[in-house]
């Protein structure tokens, strides 16, 4: 019995483990950065580093890489974009309940696709390069 009831907990922690893991942190952090920013004149840059970049997770380091974007593209973004930014905040938050719903929709999933992705999910935010190169093709 001992050794059914050690079993069993290992293998709870190896499934806790694998788990997918959901990272929010780096919406909260440019936003935090997005008000500091709005407030002053000068040091922008500083401000976005210390309080969004310096912090940013895997995953928006990973997109910042394969994207091929840094801090200067998103204060261009911010400054030429304000009413989009502002537009957007509210269905960028990502709140407990939102979790709760995404990790029940994952455990579906893995019973479905048992070998499916051990991968971690990032919500994160970008500079719209993207949208400008379609912009600028399609008008240009």
């Amino acid at each position: 019995m001992r050794k059914i009831v050690s079993a069993l907990i290992i293998l709870t922690f190896l499934n806790q483990a694998n788990a997918q893991k959901i990272f929010t942190s780096d919406i909260n952090n440019f936003w935090t950065a997005y008000d500091s920013i709005q407030k002053v004149e000068n040091n922008k840059n500083e401000i976005l580093e210390n309080l969004f970049l310096s912090k940013k997770t895997e995953g928006l380091n990973a997109f910042m890489q394969i994207k091929k974007f840094d801090s200067n593209d998103y204060l261009k973004a911010l400054e030429k974009y304000p009413k989009f930014w502002n537009s957007i905040r509210p269905n960028t938050l990502i709140d407990a309940k939102k979790i709760r719903t995404i990790n029940k929709a994952l455990t579906k999933l893995k019973k479905l696709y048992p070998n499916n992705s051990k991968g971690n999910i990032y919500y994160t935010i970008g500079t719209l390069n993207l949208v400008e190169q379609l912009i600028t093709k399609i008008y240009f």
